[in-house]
Parts: C-alpha cells; sequence; structure tokens
C-alpha cells in the first residue's frame, strides 16, 4: 500500500508555525536534533522551552542545520487541571487494541503518523495523572508501545522528519485536540501493566554523579524566582513553587546534594522560599524528595540505577584479572546515562574521567576494554567543530565468565525507550556498604594525593563482615598479593579494616569519617579545579586549531 505524502503544511520549514499553534493550545515544545529524536538540551525536562529553542536556533545560525520538534506531555498551561498524554502504537497489534479500546469510551483521538511504517501516536486529554508518573510499556495484551503521561515523558511531534518521513496528522490537528473530551486516570488503567512499579523511596541522589557547576539558564531562572510576585509564572512553569522546583531539579542533575541545594537556596534568596518563614528548609527538604522521585520514576533510570549497584560484584566475578578503572568508567559512563535518562549518550572522555577519578587517557583505554567484554558499544564518533563527544551506549554487566572476545554490533539492544539488565551473576560476598553521598560530594578521597589508595578503595569494596582471605581478596579484586597487602596495611591504619581469625574484616571506622579526617573536601575540589583547567585549556587549543585539534 502506498503510503499517504505529507501534506504541505506539515514540512519541517513550518517548524515555527507548529510551535506557536502548540503554544496557543498550552502545550509545551522544545527541539530535537536534526533527523533525530534526542533532544537538544540534555535537561530538556527542567528548561524553560524558550530557553532550548534560542539554543537550537544559536546553533542553526553558527551551523546551518534544522531541528526536529517534540511535545512534552504532562499539564497543559492553559488548563491546570488537564494533562495530555500520548499513546505510542509501535506496531500494528497495538493500534488495533488501543484503537478499538478507545472507540469503545466515545473517543475519537488525534492521531499522528510516526516515521516507522506502522507508528502510530494517538493525543488524548487526562485529569488525575499520578506526581510521580512518567511513562510506561503498554499491557502486553495490548501490543508493543508506551504510554506517556507524564513532565518527564514526550513524543516527537509533526512537523518533524526523520530519513525523508514527516510526522503527519492522520486524524484531527492541534486544534481539535483541545476539543476532545478529558479522560479520567483511572479509566485508562486497561492500558497500563497489571502492576506498575511503586515509585522510588530514596532521599538522596541513587548513584553518583559528576558534579557540576550551575548552569547560566539555571541561574537566569534563579533570579527570575527572586523578583516573582504570588501568582507569577513563567513558561511551562505555572507557579513560582513550580519553578522552584525546576531550579531543584537542575541541580540534582548537576550531583548537588540536599545540603548543596539549601545552601544555593540561601544564597540567591527565591522568593516563594524566602516567604516560607522558619518552615523553608522543610519546604526545600520536601520539594527535593518529590523532584527526585519524579527523576528517578522512569524505567530507563530504574534499570540504569540496578545495573551500577549490580556492578561491583560482576566486575569482581570475572574469571580474568580486571582493573577497578574499568568498573570506575563503567559506573561513570552508567552514570552519565541516567543524568540524560537514555541508555545511549554522548560523553566526553574528561567528563568520564572526572566521575570516573581518572584521566582521559586512561579512560579511552579503559572504553575498549568495556567494550571487548560486551558492557558497552561505540555508537558514534565524536564531532570536534560542534564540540559533541563520542556517542556510547550500555549494553549490560560483563560477560560472566570474562573471556576477551569481540562482540557483533549491539546497536539495537541500546535505544532510548529501553535498556537490558539481566545478569547471571551470583554474589560471592556481601560488598562494602554504598554511600552514595560521600561518592558524590568526596570523590577526591581516591587516588589523589593525600586521600586513600584507588587499589585501598577496590580492596575495601570486597570487604564484609565475613572474614576473607588475602587469597580471596587477591581474586575479588584482581589485584596481585603486595598491592592487596598494601591497601590492607592502609585501610587498618584508617580502622576501615580489621584483621581477624580467617581474614580480614571491615573495619569500625566509616568511609565517611576516614573522609572528614583527611580533608576529602579539598581534595575533591583540588581533582574538580584539574578537570576545570583541562577543559579550559582544551577549549583554547580548539579555539586556536580552528576546531580541528
Amino acid at each position: 500500500m502506498t503510503r499517504p505524502q505529507p501534506s504541505p503544511d506539515t514540512q519541517p520549514h513550518r517548524l515555527s508555525h507548529y510551535r506557536f499553534r502548540w503554544d496557543e493550545v498550552g502545550i509545551s515544545t522544545f527541539p530535537l536534533t536534526q533527523n533525530d529524536k534526542t533532544p537538544i538540551c540534555t535537561d530538556w525536562q527542567t528548561r524553560l522551552p524558550d530557553d532550548q529553542w534560542a539554543e537550537a536556533e544559536q546553533r542553526i545560525d553558527t551551523q546551518g542545520t534544522q531541528h526536529n520538534i517534540a511535545v512534552r506531555a504532562g499539564q497543559l498551561t492553559t488548563r491546570p487541571d488537564t494533562s495530555i498524554a500520548i499513546i505510542d502504537m509501535d506496531n500494528p497489534t497495538a493500534r488495533r487494541h488501543a484503537t478499538a479500546g478507545l472507540k469503545r469510551m466515545g473517543l475519537d483521538t488525534v492521531t499522528v503518523r510516526t516515521a516507522s511504517r506502522s507508528g502510530r501516536h494517538a493525543y488524548i486529554l487526562v485529569s488525575g495523572v499520578p506526581s510521580h508518573f512518567n511513562y510506561t510499556h503498554l499491557n502486553t495484551s495490548i501490543g508493543k508501545g508506551e504510554f506517556r503521561a507524564g513532565r518527564g515523558a514526550y513524543v516527537t511531534a509533526p512537523c518533524s522528519e526523520i530519513d525523508g518521513t514527516c510526522y503527519v496528522f492522520m486524524q484531527g490537528n492541534i486544534e481539535t485536540l483541545t476539543t476532545q473530551r478529558v479522560i479520567e486516570w483511572q479509566d485508562l488503567q486497561w492500558l497500563l501493566p497489571d502492576v506498575l512499579p511503586p515509585p522510588p523511596t530514596t532521599e538522596e541522589l541513587p548513584l553518583k554523579l559528576q558534579h557540576r557547576l550551575v548552569p547560566a539558564h539555571t541561574l537566569s531562572l534563579l533570579e527570575w524566582c527572586a523578583n516573582a510576585s504570588k501568582g507569577e509564572g513563567i513558561g511551562n512553569f505555572a507557579t513560582r513553587s513550580e519553578a522552584e522546583a525546576a531550579v531543584v531539579a537542575q541541580l540534582l542533575g548537576c550531583g548537588w546534594e540536599r545540603d548543596e541545594v539549601i545552601a544555593s537556596f540561601e544564597r540567591h534568596e527565591p522568593k516563594h522560599y524566602v516567604e516560607q518563614g522558619k518552615r523553608r528548609t522543610q519546604y526545600l527538604s520536601r520539594t527535593y524528595n518529590k523532584v527526585l522521585t519524579w527523576m528517578c520514576n522512569t524505567p530507563i533510570r530504574q534499570s540504569l540505577v540496578d545495573l551500577y549497584h549490580t556492578a561491583p560484584p560482576a566486575f569482581n566475578a570475572l574469571a580474568y584479572r580486571t582493573n577497578h578503572t574499568e568498573l570506575a568508567v563503567f559506573q561513570a559512563l552508567v552514570a552519565h546515562c541516567w543524568r540524560h535518562n537514555t541508555a545511549a549518550v554522548h560523553a566526553s572522555r574528561r567528563d568520564l574521567a572526572e566521575g570516573a577519578a581518572s584521566t582521559h587517557t586512561t579512560v579511552g583505554t579503559t572504553l575498549m576494554k568495556l567494550q571487548i567484554l560486551g558492557c558497552v558499544v561505540f555508537l558514534k564518533k565524536s564531532d570536534r567543530t560542534k564540540r559533541i563527544g563520542e556517542k556510547w551506549g550500555v549494553v549490560g554487566l560483563p560477560d560472566t565468565k570474562g573471556s576477551i572476545t569481540f562482540h557483533k554490533s549491539q546497536k539495537a539492544a541500546v535505544s532510548s525507550k529501553r535498556v537490558s539488565v539481566s545478569s547471571k551473576q551470583e554474589d560471592k560476598h556481601v560488598a562494602a556498604p554504598a554511600d552514595a553521598g560521600l561518592a558524590s560530594r568526596l570523590s577526591g578521597l581516591w587516588s589523589v594525593r593525600g586521600g586513600v589508595r584507588r587499589s585501598s578503595k577496590a580492596v575495601w569494596m570486597c570487604l564484609s563482615d565475613e572474614p576473607q582471605t588475602v587469597k580471596e581478596l587477591i581474586v575479588a579484586t584482581g589485584k596481585v598479593k603486595s598491592t592487596v597487602g598494601l591497601a590492607l596495611t592502609e585501610l587498618q591504619t584508617l580502622g576501615a579494616a580489621s584483621e581477624v581469625d580467617g581474614g580480614h574484616i571491615l573495619g569500625d571506622v566509616s568511609m565517611t569519617e576516614v573522609a572528614h579526617v583527611l580533608g576529602a573536601q579539598e581534595l575533591t575540589s583540588r581533582r574538580r579545579s584539574r578537570h576545570t583547567w583541562e577543559r579550559e585549556a582544551y577549549a583554547k587549543w580548539m579555539k586556536l586549531s580552528g576546531g580541528k585539534g
């Protein structure tokens, strides 16, 4: 069957026209990269749409490229009690079952043909969407696809174009969407899986993110919050409290902890925050918890967190001796993916080096090793002119046997929708307790002059309350006998390990206490300063070389 051709008003040159139409009905949009579904701005979830479009237009001026457009799910700015939701139907079975179910409800939805031959998007209006909900896979009885209804979800929309195929309205349009009947959330349960995972309960970042400085657009939003009056909104943030929540989300994405976020608000004094008086710390803590729950509650991020925390025993169980740097770089890449809510991400080696407490040259070698192990897959070369790093995808844990064999391309296993986190690894011991806060704030504790050896960290992570011999620690860490001996001596001196009958166990002194004694905050600042200097020097070099360095 011949596919219908897009009508003239759906061509990519009408991008600004479509932006205006979506905005008129209260639906937020943001720019995607050319011929792709990837957001221009990785912090699209919390950044003002106008800022994102301004950055996209700047890229058009400097690079001459066009962009696609995304529609963001969630509340309409013109109708706060109503959310836009999208049923993403990936195959004919899903289209047939979902369409039939909607017609039984007496609903003729606005429908869009996607770039996929059989793909369709059905736009509906919903009330009562849970605050923590973003998106989930459709019920298996419906077919293959997803249901997107929260502010952490989006779809590529008309007039986007991918590989020469435009996204086209097949039924209805933007204006008719606003005339549709609003559906109650409980009436859509037939679309959802039989069991929805409960929202995360974590009160701190579930993994270590690279610590970054406050972006310029975050500072700009903070300045607006400091002068905003009651009832005032900005962009797609209807109120001051929503704007402050967006600031918290942006700071979380920069790897900031609760105390650092509170200190930033105290310094900039957003008006709504200040008006809380003595209760402002409690107000900000509640906002922090809500934002963190919202950010964590996506299938991709939940899978990445599981992968992050199951990686240490998996790497320690490898049949060959692996360097601890491989685990650190792998976790740094997983954390980078978590920040951007995707399984495939552009990552500069300097970013990964800072996250892994290593050098950018070592990271390059380690990524090759991880690809051999089948943990990651290389997807795209870096673009020095556009200042975009290499694109890597997270595939899963290393081969259980640890054999050094090259794998075929696994690009199909990496998508913006899902990441596989299956493993047959069996934990051989209970690892040292994870301390995400310590790792994020005091990363300079490890392998910085004046801190703790990297090999000592590897040994410490393998210690538990059950005695382990030096031989067992050699097998677990992949280190030679002399290295394990030096590490145990250092840990015992610090009180982080103890020698008992039958081997070595965790000591009475926590690594948090060790960090305090060694002044890890200063060591961390020293490390961050070094990486900042490297980036600035590299930027100057690129400028002098005309982007051909």
